[in-house]
Formats: C-alpha cells, sequence, structure tokens
C-alpha cells in the first residue's frame, strides 16, 4: 500500500475549538448590540411620544387660560340672566378642565397618558406658578360675580405671571428632551462602535484565521494530490513493465489451453474428433437441423473382422490400418458441414448435415472404394484379401421430439444388417410403417 509521509504545517491556524469559540463570542456581541440597538429605539420613540404628550398639553394651558380670561371678562360684561348661566356653566367647565391639566402635568400619574416623572426643575417650576394658578382660579370667580377693576387687575396680573411661568416650563421640558434625544444618540453611537469593533474582531480572529486555515489546506491537499500522482504514475509505469514481461507468458499459456481443448476433442492415432467430439457435433447439428427443418445423415463405419487381424498381425500392425482406414475416410467427405469422427474402437462415423438417405448412401460408398484402394492385406478376413469395411446409414428430419439417439439407434441398426448380409456393404435404414413396430436388433460384434 502507497503512503504518503506527514509533514508538519508551518504557521498552523488557530484550532477549529478556539475558532469556533470566537465565532460564537462575536455572533453573541452582535445579537446583544442588535438587541441593545432595538432597546433604545423603542425608548427613544417611547420618550418621544411622552414628550410630545407633555409639550401639547402645556401649551393647551396657556390657551385654556386665556380663554378663561375672555369668558371672565365677557360673563362680567353680560346682564341677561340666561346668558349669564351658559356663560357660567361654560366658565366652570373650562375652568374645571384646566384643573385637570395642570394636575396631570404636574402629578405624572398616568391622566392623559402622562408617564414618567418630572425633573427636579420642572417640578421647582410647577411649585412657583402653583399660587399664581390658584389665584387665576379664585379670582376669575369672584370677577365673575363682582366685576371690579382692583379684581380685573389681580386677575390679569396673576395671569401673567402663570403664562410666563408655563413658558418657562415648556421651555425646560424641550431641553430635557433634547438632552434625552442627545442620550440616546450617543448611546447608539456607542452601540455602532461596539458593533463595528465586533465585525473588525470577527475579521482579524475569525474569518481571518479560517481563510488562512482553508487555504493552507488548500495547499497541502494540492502537495498531497502531487505526491499521489507521482507515486501512481511511477506505480503504474512499474504494472505495465511488468504486464509487458508476462505478455508472451500469457500469450503462450493462451496457445497452450488452445491447444489443450483442440486434444481434448482429438483422436491421438488417426487424427480425426474423438468420440467426445462426436457427441458434441451431432447435439450441436441436430438442435440447428431440427430449428431449420433439415434432414441430417449418419453413417456408422466397422472395419470388418479387426479383432482377427490384431490377433494375427499384431496391435502396431492394428494401429497403422485404423491411421490408414482413417485417412481414407476423411478424405472421402468434402463439405465444410461434414463430420469425420472415431466412434470408438474400429468404429467410425459420418455426420452428414443436409443430407437424405440417397445423398448419404452415395457417400458411404464412396467411402467403402476409398478404403478398398488401400488394398491394405488382411491375412485373417472371411471375405477377401484386403481390409474392408461395412456401413449403416440413417438419414431423417431432426425435430425437438425427439433426440440424436434415435439416429444414432437407425444407423447402428442399419450396420447390423450389413454385417449380417455378408459384410463389405452399405446397409439403409428403412423406416417403418406408421403402425409397424419398432424392433431394435442386438448390437454387432
Amino acid at each position: 500500500m502507497m503512503t504518503v509521509p506527514e509533514q508538519p504545517l508551518r504557521n498552523a491556524p488557530p484550532a477549529p475549538a478556539l475558532l469556533r469559540f470566537r465565532y460564537v463570542l462575536a455572533l453573541a456581541l452582535v445579537a446583544a448590540v442588535a438587541v441593545a440597538s432595538q432597546v433604545l429605539l423603542q425608548r427613544w420613540l417611547r420618550t418621544s411620544e411622552e414628550d410630545s404628550r407633555v409639550v401639547n398639553l402645556a401649551g393647551r394651558q396657556r390657551m385654556l387660560s386665556e380663554r378663561i380670561i375672555k369668558q371672565t371678562l365677557l360673563l362680567a360684561t353680560t346682564g341677561s340672566a340666561e346668558t349669564r348661566s351658559r356663560l357660567a356653566q361654560g366658565l366652570q367647565k373650562s375652568i374645571d378642565t384646566w384643573v385637570n391639566h395642570q394636575h396631570a402635568l404636574k402629578a405624572r400619574d398616568g391622566t392623559f397618558d402622562l408617564r414618567g416623572q418630572n425633573s427636579a426643575e420642572v417640578q421647582r417650576l410647577y411649585e412657583e406658578i402653583s399660587p399664581h394658578f390658584d389665584a387665576v382660579v379664585a379670582l376669575s370667580q369672584a370677577y365673575a360675580d363682582t366685576p371690579t377693576d382692583a379684581v380685573g387687575e389681580r386677575l390679569l396680573a396673576a395671569q401673567e405671571t402663570f403664562l410666563l411661568g408655563m413658558d418657562t416650563i415648556v421651555f425646560q421640558y424641550d431641553r430635557e428632551a433634547r438632552q434625552r434625544v442627545q442620550a440616546l444618540q450617543q448611546a447608539g453611537t456607542a452601540l455602532l462602535g461596539v458593533l463595528l469593533l465586533t465585525i473588525l474582531f470577527s475579521a482579524f480572529f475569525v474569518f481571518r484565521p479560517t481563510v488562512r486555515g482553508l487555504e493552507t489546506a488548500f495547499e497541502r491537499l494540492t502537495e498531497y494530490g502531487e505526491r499521489m500522482e507521482m507515486l501512481v504514475s511511477q506505480r503504474t509505469a512499474a504494472l505495465r513493465v511488468e504486464t509487458d514481461s508476462h505478455k508472451e507468458t500469457i500469450d503462450k499459456l493462451r496457445d497452450a489451453n488452445g491447444l489443450l481443448e483442440k486434444l481434448a476433442l482429438k483422436d491421438a492415432l488417426t487424427g480425426l474428433g474423438n468420440r467426445r467430439y462426436f457427441d458434441q457435433a451431432l447435439e450441436n447439428e441436430w438442435r440447428r437441423t431440427a430449428r431449420d427443418g433439415e434432414w441430417i445423415a449418419l453413417v456408422l463405419i466397422d472395419i470388418d473382422f479387426f479383432k482377427q487381424f490384431n490377433d494375427s498381425l499384431g496391435h502396431p500392425a492394428g494401429d497403422a490400418c485404423l491411421r490408414a482406414v482413417g485417412g481414407a475416410l476423411g478424405a472421402t467427405v468434402g463439405r465444410p458441414g461434414d463430420i469425420v469422427a472415431r466412434y470408438g474402437g474400429e468404429e467410425f462415423a459420418f455426420i452428414l448435415p443436409a443430407t437424405d438417405a440417397d445423398g448419404a448412401q452415395r457417400i458411404a460408398e464412396n467411402a467403402r472404394a476409398n478404403v478398398a484402394k488401400l488394398a491394405f492385406p488382411h491375412p485373417k478376413s472371411a471375405i477377401g484379401p484386403i481390409v474392408s469395411i461395412s456401413l449403416g446409414v440413417s438419414s431423417l428430419r431432426a425435430t425437438f421430439e425427439h433426440s440424436p439417439a434415435l439416429l444414432i439407434a437407425q444407423a447402428d441398426n442399419a450396420l447390423y444388417m450389413a454385417k449380417h448380409q455378408g459384410r463389405d456393404r452399405v446397409a439403409i435404414h428403412q423406416q417403418p410403417a406408421p403402425d409397424a413396430p419398432v424392433v431394435m436388433l442386438p448390437r454387432h460384434g
């Protein structure tokens, strides 16, 4: 297994746990700044709204005081009883409203939605104008009942002092409101500064180390990939050399395997196909002709009195006889699809695809004549001085309902008849009538 040695990193970035802590801290600071900003904003909005209501109500007090003076003067100069009664009710209503407003401004008890507390300075100013306020209320009612110049002068003087005091209070409210807004603005600026510092902290102590770590990791991975590519190239080259060195051996083994396969299907004595080759070839040709609906013929061949030949001349002579007969039989068939095989012992076979009985008989007669032309001496033959053969022929249309065993049995019966009729001849298997019983002849000797 190929391994790449680990190399220590130079200028290694902070550990992931430390970076995670810094990142969480930065997020916490940003969240805190966001929450504080929201709180300040809500407080500024609430304070601005409260200050506006206070200033507006204080301004209305000035207008109400002027209205009370006018109603008082109008009531003092009216002679009609009905009109005086109506004006007296309006004056009392204005005075009641004025008193309620003044109490709400001074106490800040939640009446008219005035919350919070007055400053000490504002409270002091309210205390200063309180006697003048009371004087205006009392003198207005007294002047309405008894309009004298002395009471009128005192009423106007009290109102003037009250208005001056209310103006001072309004100015004080405005000054304090501006101060509160400035304080909130300063707090917002401070929070903005904290946010900027948090961003800088994140940039220098979180994102910068992270980027540096990613760059270092990328450089290391690139380096590692280059080393791995070099090792793979070296190993591939070594394997290619090994493969080339074994290629010749592999080719020889392949050729040897092919030769062994051929030898496994070849008869060593005659050079023809052996029984195994015969069985495979007959099975294949049977399936092919059954698929195509063609004829197939089989010729079984036996050397006459071969046992006596071996007994008289010996096995070497018998082997020579088998080679000569096999050569003559191999020369008999010439079509590419025809097959010659040694069936066993002194027996041979022809497999003839697409051949009927007449064609198979002609080939069988040619084979008998070619063996006779050899004029191979046979001192123990009962039918002549040379080696001869007997042949049994069978031909039929192959079907998937039957097997090649039927063709072999028919050819074997025909060979038995050829021997029974005197040998050195060709016998054709005759197909029985459809209603005739099938008779299997005994295996010939």
